[in-house]
């Protein structure tokens, strides 16, 4: 066994596997699930600038947004439309009152209705395609029936009470336009209808004292509008921006799944002290074990085996390894030897350390790099350069160099020493 090892910061080297050319396949261009609440980084890898394919997943997400937060806006309407009617019941429209509040009441829970059976798993294969289009037309009620209840409500205060329901009347219009951004149609049928009840009421019963009103709501409407279309593309930006990270991290895994099929070499994860947590085919072959007895393993007592565990090579080798990770500074060309049967390899192991939120080692990603090619060139090499050819002999250069030795380690020994010099004639012939 040998060992080398080096602290210094490397990138990890690009594979240079006969990697096969790709297709495209079918599952580049499936749909997430909806209820997949990792959809945009797992369950949906296609092309981000297919139109049609990410006008279908956009509605699929807005859809989604909207289901998700629809319990909050129905317990909402429940209390309001009770607190409403509570109030207006004496001086208001009375059968006004009992028409708006079932209104509210039916759609609210409809849409409960359909946030249960989300939940329940009956949108797993996929939205109904009327489904955007019934919750429009549901918020259009809600919305018309709050503009009722409200003037209704309106009319039985005075002046300092009118100031305070109008307030709240542009806040709920205001706040409902924003949960329901994510679908544009759904917030245009909430801002729309409840201006018109709130211009209509005003022009049948308040023009004397409120008409500038009558301007003033439309272009509160229109200032809604502008702000939910930017919502809508800001959303839109950010589903292709999600699909465009999927889809480069579907196109990254299919180029790590084929370099671990056709090379020699091999990917690794590690916790902080070296304990393996991912096991790659490649590697679980290198060293002829099944992956599951490898997880949670040291790599090197992986690597080496448990004969080589107890020689003093080996914990030199262990603590040098343990060393680098400490230091966290990567690790670069840190080189061992294994031995599996009758076969002598070398690895060169190349690794980064991956940070947490606080600036800690969470694990390490790494790769083995088969350098024994390398290795036993350089050994010949060496041999070459210190043994003579014909007879196979230590030649001058080795001569030189363990007499240089030598001496060196008898500087501060006071001892005699002989050297003998022979000169053969005829000994290579």
């Amino acid at each position: 066994m040998h060992g080398s090892g080096s602290t210094r910061t490397a990138s990890l080297p690009e594979p240079t596997s006969n990697a096969r050319p790709l297709k495209r396949s079918p599952e580049l261009r499936q749909v997430a699930r909806p209820g997949d609440q990792h959809a945009a980084t797992s369950g949906m890898v296609a092309d981000p600038n297919d139109a049609a394919f990410l006008q279908s997943i956009c509605k699929e997400r807005q859809l989604l947004s909207f289901i998700k937060l629809s319990p909050l806006p129905a317990l909402s309407t429940y209390i309001i439309a009770i607190a409403v009617g509570f109030l207006g019941w004496e001086n208001g429209n009375q059968d006004l009152i009992v028409l708006c509040v079932a209104i509210l009441f039916a759609v609210s829970t409809c849409n409960l209705w359909v946030f249960t059976r989300f939940k329940l798993g009956k949108y797993d294969a996929g939205f109904p395609q009327s489904l955007s289009l019934i919750i429009a037309l549901g918020i259009g009620l809600c919305s018309g029936a709050y503009g009722l209840l409200s003037m209704d409500l309106f009319a039985g205060f005075h002046d300092p009470g009118r100031a305070i329901i109008l307030g709240v009347v542009a806040a709920v219009i205001a706040s409902g336009a924003w949960v329901f951004a994510s679908i544009p149609l759904v917030a245009l049928m909430w801002v729309y209808p409840f201006g018109l009840a709130i211009i209509a009421s005003i022009f049948m019963r308040h023009m004397d004292n409120y008409s500038g009103l009558l301007l003033l709501v439309p272009a509160f409407a229109c200032f809604l509008s502008v702000s939910v279309f930017i919502n809508a593309r800001r959303f839109t930006e950010a589903v292709q921006a999600e699909m465009e990270i999927a889809k480069q991290r579907g196109i990254l895994g299919l180029l790590l799944n084929d370099f671990e099929e056709n090379s020699s070499d091999w990917l690794f994860e590690t916790d902080p002290a070296g304990a393996l947590l991912r096991v790659s085919p490649r590697l679980s072959e290198v060293v002829d074990r099944l992956p599951q007895d490898l997880a949670g393993q040291h790599l090197l007592h992986a690597l080496c085996g448990a004969e080589a565990v107890a020689t003093s090579e080996f914990k030199a080798l262990y603590n040098k390894f343990n060393q680098v990770l400490v230091s966290g500074h990567g690790m670069s060309d840190f080189v061992i030897s294994t031995t599996h049967g009758d076969a002598l390899r070398w690895w060169s192991l190349k690794a980064k350390p991956l940070l947490d939120a606080n600036g800690e080692i969470e694990r390490w990603h790494g790769l083995g790099i088969d350098v024994t090619d390398q290795q036993q060139h350089e050994i010949e090499m060496t041999r070459l350069g210190n043994v003579d050819s014909l007879t196979s002999l230590a030649n001058r250069y080795r001569f030189h160099n363990e007499l240089k030795d030598r001496m060196i380690a008898r500087e501060n020994v006071i001892a005699p020493c002989s050297l003998f010099l022979f000169d053969l004639d005829n000994f290579k012939s």
